[in-house]
């Protein structure tokens, strides 16, 4: 039963019945999208179990969302917080402080998992692998890319070569397509003065750190275009250009020229192919 403060929605515990660390955590952060999260939500429900914790941050959402969206987990085992925040990377940081997974991957609203049975996928990969939180690991799969028309195109994981020199704006993934250990999301935030982009240079962080990268041979997101990366491209090639530049330390001619191709993948979406 969801039990919530009656104006602020502060902090509610729902029905959390984990007795050791959930395998994985999932955290979603969404803000007065009732469509988007449901969407979301949606795709979440089916891969919880007693292996899976799944925390919500939600900005302080509208009162006139907040029943609808309570209603869609009443019942639901997850963790759920309403409380004004600065925007989605600090959300995305506190929301990281109470994540408990040997693993986590980040669907925010209005993303959505590739298939019903994606966690389970990964987890066998892991046992399967011999594969340890307690090393810095990044696990990246295909993506799913939806087009703002409704077409929709597979892509694979890259590996770390396809994201060198003039392609260093990429991620082996997109965001929602990545899994970290906790070796890496125990100890390192999301960069908040980031605004757009801040996911390419926690990425990046993580291997300047010593993180290694495995590639899943399954699909494990759709992405959508059309979201705030889209709309804010040259604050997101800002943000793209100090990871390039202060992370990956591309100080050089290349480094410019991988600035410049973010800014015209940014226009022309099939690029990202």
């Amino acid at each position: 039963m969801v039990r919530a403060h009656q104006k602020k929605y502060p902090f509610i515990n729902i029905a959390i019945k984990h007795t050791v660390s959930p395998a994985i955590t999932i955290i979603t952060i969404t803000f007065n999208d009732l469509l988007g999260f449901t969407r979301t939500a949606n795709s979440i429900l089916p891969q919880l179990s007693c292996d899976v914790e799944w925390i919500i941050k939600d900005g302080g959402s509208d009162q006139a969302i907040m029943p609808s969206l309570l209603k869609l987990l009443d019942g639901i085992d997850c963790k759920f917080f309403s409380y004004p925040d600065s925007g989605v990377y600090e959300a995305m940081n506190r929301a990281i402080n109470l994540a408990t997974g040997e693993w986590l991957i980040f669907m925010n609203g209005g993303d959505e998992f590739a298939s019903s049975n994606v966690v389970e996928k990964f987890l066998y990969a892991v046992r399967h692998g011999g594969l340890d939180s307690s090393c810095k690991q990044i696990l990246v799969g295909g993506t799913f890319l939806i087009s703002e028309q409704g077409s929709r195109t597979y892509k694979g994981s890259r590996t770390l070569v396809e994201c060198m020199g003039i392609n260093s704006y990429r991620m082996a993934a997109f965001h929602q397509s990545q899994f970290f250990s906790k070796a890496i999301y125990a100890h390192q935030a999301f960069r908040e003065n980031l605004q757009v982009s801040a996911d390419h240079a926690f990425f990046w962080d993580a291997l300047s750190n010593g993180a290694s990268l495995g590639n899943l041979d399954f699909p494990v997101s759709c992405f959508y275009f059309g979201g705030i990366s889209s709309k804010k491209r040259f604050q997101s090639c800002m943000d793209v250009s100090f990871s390039i530049f202060r992370i990956q330390r591309m100080v050089n001619f290349i480094g410019l020229l991988a600035v410049i191709k973010r800014f015209v993948v940014s226009y022309v979406p099939r690029l990202w192919r």
